[in-house]
């Protein structure tokens, strides 16, 4: 690859949440897609709260772009250590195809009604640490204690 063909610079969005995040957002799929690649985004990477129903909505939009941004698959959750701990939020990206079929097992997982204590789904955290491989964690920078060791 030539210099000339590198780019200067990387512009990506890591944090994106669209309609299907229940009252984050009012952010249309295909709207937002459209926007990143107007603005020759890299990346985008979708974050809705607790789900992955903009996915296909996604993939489809791209498919009819000339140069759309990559797509990160992610999802906000809410996470907790024990069954009545306060619950703490994280942020979690597929970074492999294993990494998209942990994501779908655990936001699944949210959905149990083994989670007390939480506005929104919500994990164990001793299951999202089991099942994180290809997955990029972070902690949701949302005021509440908690948090991840990456052992």
């Amino acid at each position: 690859m030539s210099e000339s063909s590198v780019p200067s610079y990387i512009r990506a969005e890591l944090n994106l949440q669209t309609i299907h995040s229940p009252h984050e957002s009012i952010i249309r799929t295909a709207e937002a897609i459209c926007f990143a690649a107007e603005q020759k985004f890299s990346a985008l990477a979708i974050t809705d709260r607790a789900g992955a129903y903009a996915f296909y909505e996604a993939e489809a939009c791209c498919d009819q772009l000339c140069a759309p941004p990559k797509l990160i698959y992610g999802a906000l959750l809410d996470c907790a250590e024990t069954v009545d701990a306060q619950p703490f939020g994280v942020t979690l990206l597929a970074r492999t195809r294993e990494g998209l079929c942990n994501l779908y097992r655990i936001v699944s997982d949210s959905y149990l009604p083994t989670h007390s204590g939480s506005t929104y789904p919500c994990t164990a955290l001793s299951f999202l640490l089991a099942h994180r491989g290809g997955l990029l964690l972070g902690r949701a920078d949302d005021g509440r204690p908690g948090g991840i060791d990456a052992d």
